[in-house]
């Protein structure tokens, strides 16, 4: 089954290759390879940082947070860089900046120069995506961006699917006899990340141009007004956060990052201390999350490019609402996986339809920053999401992390539908 669907995906890729721009299919084969090196390190953040300097979780927590605040400062910088001086540059300034603060961090002599370097990476690093999501919107019509936020999608989802496995191979091959590993055991796969983000980097210097429009202010406050109509007035930021449709919407996608933040923070601990399941099966979990969305997310995603975005939003979310809630109510892995698989449907509707709107309501001069603002939204979500539920499960109160959960995702497609017309006529007055 999985084979004859890799074969049908590799039919559909090839029979839509001239579709897309070249540089959407460079994009999408540069952001597997950077994938791939970066989820051979990203997952084990905490397991590193608690062998080598001696942290405890809770300690190895604050570091995270400490990459959170970095990126409440980068993303909004980058937006205006990004807008400023171009996408191109931008992305390989975030490139190389992963290569160098990750091989710092496997460097670091002590906590302090750690520390330095995580608050480094989270400046640095979030910068690309707001860039790469402005390329696309730069690229591709508005009936084609879900399906070219989808390819990127695919792409970082196989990486992420491999880039573990290797670097459990790589730990399993040094790991000694007596179940200890040699004190430099996770360098190589610090190196790993650093040589594919350079790799990434190098393929954009070499086979990407530049992207920004060439805008004139004339055109630029036509746009402005034009994407933003009887809303105020402003500039930069000023005139996103007057932007009540905009910031209608990354509210709400705000609280959809506090849902799915549950996936990858309390989810495995919620079955595994009240269930006595495996932390095996989680890993399983979690690479059927990945697989489903390498399978089917180009696929759907062409599909969401046909619908109405508010319609899709709605969808997503209340995908989202069954599949966390349904978390809750069961107790065997079976159902565990059924609550995964539907919750990965909803994301693989809600984020392509996202990404796209985010791109469909910017003015052209300030895609960068309304990316940004967008994946700040979304960023905050996820780091609210695990501090409440981590309370909820310490106080026992662990299945209203996922009533809560269904109660915001149906909340959210609610308000999706509710302003739906509001987001359709600044769509149509955008294009």
């Amino acid at each position: 089954m999985i084979r004859g669907r890799l074969v049908r995906l590799a039919r559909n890729i090839e029979r839509s290759r001239w579709d897309y721009p070249y540089s959407i299919w460079t994009m999408t084969g540069g952001t597997f390879i950077n994938t791939f090196g970066g989820s051979m390190v990203f997952p084990i953040f905490s397991l590193y940082f608690t062998a080598k300097f001696g942290l405890t979780l809770a300690e190895a927590g604050l570091l995270s947070t400490t990459f959170v605040i970095g990126s409440i400062v980068g993303q909004p910088l980058g937006g205006f860089l990004i807008d400023r001086l171009g996408r191109k540059g931008i992305m390989v300034f975030a490139l190389v900046a992963e290569a160098t603060f990750s091989m710092g961090m496997a460097l670091a002599p002590n906590v302090p120069v750690l520390v330095i370097d995580v608050l480094l990476f989270g400046l640095s690093v979030p910068m690309f995506n707001p860039a790469s999501a402005a390329m696309v919107a730069d690229l591709v019509p508005p009936n084609r961006r879900a399906a070219s936020y989808g390819l990127l999608r695919v792409a970082a989802n196989a990486g992420v699917a491999l880039g573990p496995t290797l670097a459990a191979a790589m730990l399993a091959l040094q790991r000694r006899p007596d179940g200890t590993l040699p004190p430099n055991a996770y360098l190589p796969l610090f190196v790993g990340d650093a040589v594919t983000s350079l790799i990434f980097a190098w393929i954009i210097t070499r086979r990407l141009r530049e992207s920004k429009p060439e805008v004139t202010p004339a055109t630029a406050d036509a746009a402005s007004h034009s994407a933003r109509p009887r809303e105020g007035s402003g500039s930069g930021y000023a005139h996103i956060f007057r932007d009540s449709t905009f910031m209608i919407f990354v509210a709400l996608y705000g609280l959809v990052g506090v849902v799915y933040s549950q996936m990858n923070t309390t989810f495995g601990v919620y079955m595994n201390r009240l269930f006595g399941i495996p932390q095996e099966h989680y890993g399983l979990m979690l690479a059927s999350n990945a697989a489903m969305v390498v399978l089917f997310q180009f696929s759907i995603a062409r599909w969401v490019d046909r619908h109405e975005r508010s319609q899709m939003l709605a969808l997503g979310a209340a995908l989202y609402g069954a599949g966390f809630g349904l978390i809750g109510f069961v107790r065997t892995s079976v159902m565990f996986e059924v609550a995964v698989i539907i919750l990965t449907l909803g994301e693989m509707v809600i984020i392509p339809a996202s990404q796209t709107l985010a791109a469909d309501l910017a003015p052209i001069d300030m895609r960068g920053r309304y990316q940004a603002v967008y994946g700040l939204a979304a960023g905050l979500g996820f780091g609210i999401g695990p501090v409440v539920a981590g309370y909820l499960f310490d106080v026992g109160r662990g299945q209203w992390i996922w009533i809560g959960s269904l109660i915001i995702g149906l909340a959210v497609a609610v308000g999706y539908r509710a302003f739906g017309p509001m987001l359709n006529r600044r769509q149509a007055a955008a294009a």
